[in-house]
């Protein structure tokens, strides 16, 4: 199924807030981008767009 950049960006900031990030003690980036299918690249080329790395950020704390 595809989504768009919002529905995606969507549920990334939400399996964020749930399960964190290494850097904030939370999961590592390898199970962040196992759930959605992806690689590290792909995770770091999203960052470069302002609204995903924003809502990323924000659910991290």
């Amino acid at each position: 199924m595809a989504y768009n950049l919002k529905e995606m960006t969507e549920m990334c900031s939400k399996w964020v807030a749930e399960n964190g990030l290494m850097e904030h003690g939370g999961a590592r980036l390898k199970d962040f981008c196992a759930h959605f299918g992806i690689d590290s690249q792909t995770y770091y080329r999203w960052l470069e767009n302002a609204d995903f790395a924003d809502a990323i950020k924000k659910r991290e704390k």
